[in-house]
């Protein structure tokens, strides 16, 4: 595969594979995954600088701007007239249920309600258990 007739073609190939598909873009935008009270930093490449009243950017390198956007509440959000979503911080990433909570549970008789188990959701309305409820435990 290496040899002088194929080697050629073997380095063009893997050269076309890694490729930037986006090198030829007169602008080009790259946001990183957002998060609630995270500084994240926004670079643009463009020929032209960069104007927003969410991000103050700065040119790095020719035709490369950066700038610092710090989002302050979760969900969709607009920036820079693309729509980003916003995570939660990442600390409570791996926060799962408590396993007390689940004692409690089984305790008074309560049960979690899975958002998706659609088919027991669909078939019963939150507020009619709750008002049904044998609530003579305590």
């Amino acid at each position: 595969m290496l040899n002088n007739e194929n080697s050629r073609i073997f380095i063009k190939t893997l050269n076309w594979l890694i490729e930037d598909p986006e090198r030829k873009s007169s602008f080009v935008m790259d946001i990183p995954e957002l998060r609630v009270n995270e500084d994240a930093v926004i670079t643009i490449k463009s020929d032209n600088f960069p104007k927003s009243d969410q991000v103050s950017f700065f040119e790095t390198e020719k035709g490369i701007f950066k700038g610092s956007y710090y989002p302050t509440e979760k969900g969709v959000q607009v920036l820079l007239g693309r729509e980003v979503g916003v995570n939660y911080k990442k600390e409570y990433t791996n926060i799962g249920i408590n396993p007390e909570f689940e004692k409690t549970l089984a305790i008074s008789g309560g049960e979690i309600l899975d958002s998706l188990d659609k088919e027991k959701l669909e078939s019963l309305s939150l507020v009619e258990t709750v008002r049904t409820r044998d609530m003579s435990w305590h």
